[in-house]
């Protein structure tokens, strides 16, 4: 039997619904999943429903463990050291460049495969 289970994640704290093998997770447990993305660190937020292991998954991410304390030291890294530095040097490049954009924020994945700089602009208005 699989579980699929609904996780919050990412910066964006996007929710999707993922599947696991195993049943010893609850609501408000940290994990480490597998989404679209890549390797990310996420939450429980609710428990959907069972799924027998004859039935295909299409379109579910995969949960790989429940976080370990290692996972959680990781990401408060990736918290506090990584994300403020990456910010400073995109914000850095957007000045040297003379950008006409504001980095308005930075993700740093779990499993260090991507970085994600969300930007926004203010398009000319022409009248």
């Amino acid at each position: 039997m699989r579980h699929v289970l609904t996780i919050r994640y990412g910066v964006l704290k996007n929710t999707s619904d993922f599947y696991a093998a195993f049943n010893s997770l609850k609501e408000g447990d940290p994990v480490i999943i597998r989404s679209h993305r890549g390797v990310e660190f996420g939450e429980v937020i609710a428990r959907v429903k069972e799924i027998a292991d004859d039935i295909p998954i299409e379109n579910l991410g995969e949960i790989l463990r429940k976080a370990t304390p290692e996972d959680k030291e990781k990401q408060k890294k990736i918290y506090d050291e990584l994300i403020p530095f990456e910010f400073k040097y995109c914000q850095k490049k957007i000045r040297e460049h003379k950008l006409l954009m504001k980095l308005a924020s930075v993700e740093h994945l779990f499993g260090n495969q991507k970085n994600y700089f969300l930007l926004s602009r203010q398009w000319p208005r022409r009248f």
